[in-house]
């Protein structure tokens, strides 16, 4: 089971996108990626959030989560809560 956490008095934003992107460290965006950037537009922010999952186990990591977390929420492919 998931670890839970009390998020009384955690402010909240209001998210436009959530996009997931490969980050090239070449300036014109060649080469081969070498992170996984979650990039979040959150209103009223100048610019965009960035998470950088910086190994495969990291994604992985939260993959399994998101997954977890959804199934929990709001059930299996048969809207089963698991």
């Amino acid at each position: 089971m998931p670890k839970l956490r009390n998020v009384q008095g955690v402010e909240y934003f209001q998210v436009n996108e959530i996009a997931v992107r490969e980050y090239h460290p070449l300036p014109d965006g060649q080469g081969e990626p070498t992170e996984v950037h979650m990039c979040i537009d959150i209103v009223g922010f100048p610019g965009e959030v960035v998470c950088r999952l910086k190994s495969g186990r990291a994604t992985d990591e939260l993959i399994v989560a998101l997954i977890t977390h959804r199934k929990r929420v709001f059930g299996d492919a048969n809207n089963e809560r698991v």
